[in-house]
């Protein structure tokens, strides 16, 4: 009996009408995914490699239709599902919320996807990049006028960080904002978005700061 309701189900998953389901969920989340990943490139506030997100974000979509499709045809594959994925352990640390919130959203269309809730899936998509867009409206981050790239300058000079900071980027014509400053007992980091400059005169600027004994680490994409 269970061979046949496991010949059963491969028969129709195999079928012409299940392999359609699949190419057109598998195409909706590529086009989904490699938009996301436009917009978390264009209108993140992430000091990470946007880019390389980007790519994973598209991956992350195409593997969950994927399981999804599979564990959907049959109750003993989703069983040993949920037993094979108890075990997995993630030991990357996601840094930045936003980063959170781009994988949850990425996981959530690909499960509507794979279940083959195709309007839900488009409602979500559409609903969230109008939010996404709007944020990044309102708050300030235009695709226009900011570059992605930044630099994370830490070291131990305490609230005089930014007094070395700033003459130097005057100097070389760098503009920016501060995205963030911690300060902690022994190491204070500084995080400042790019805003206008030339290659030359960044590399320049960080050539200097580093030679007050600041570390500075340059982001770009």
């Amino acid at each position: 009996m269970g061979d046949i309701l496991s010949l059963g189900s491969l028969a129709s998953f195999g079928s012409p009408a299940r392999a359609v389901e699949i190419m057109y969920a598998m195409i909706l989340g590529l086009i989904f995914s490699l938009l996301l990943g436009y917009q978390y490139q264009k209108f993140s506030f992430s000091m990470s490699d946007r880019r390389g997100f980007s790519g994973s974000v598209v991956l992350l979509m195409i593997g969950i239709i994927g399981v999804i499709m599979v564990v959907k045809s049959s109750l003993a594959l989703s069983l040993g599902l949920v037993g094979a994925l108890s075990i997995v352990r993630f030991r990357t640390a996601i840094k930045e919320p936003e980063q959170l919130m781009f994988y949850f959203l990425t996981i959530a269309i690909g499960l509507a996807l794979g279940a083959s809730k195709y309007y839900v899936a488009s409602a979500t998509f559409v609903f969230a990049s109008a939010v996404i867009i709007t944020r990044a409206k309102f708050i300030g981050k235009s695709v226009t006028t900011h570059s992605n790239s930044g630099l994370i300058i830490s070291s131990d000079l305490g609230e005089d960080i930014l007094q070395v900071v700033s003459p130097v980027l005057d100097k070389h014509q760098i503009t920016g904002r501060i995205r963030r400053f911690d300060r902690r007992e022994s190491k204070n980091e500084l995080y400042i978005d790019l805003i206008t400059y030339e290659e030359r005169h960044l590399f320049n600027a960080i050539r200097d700061m580093s030679s007050t004994g600041a570390k500075v680490t340059y982001v770009g994409n």
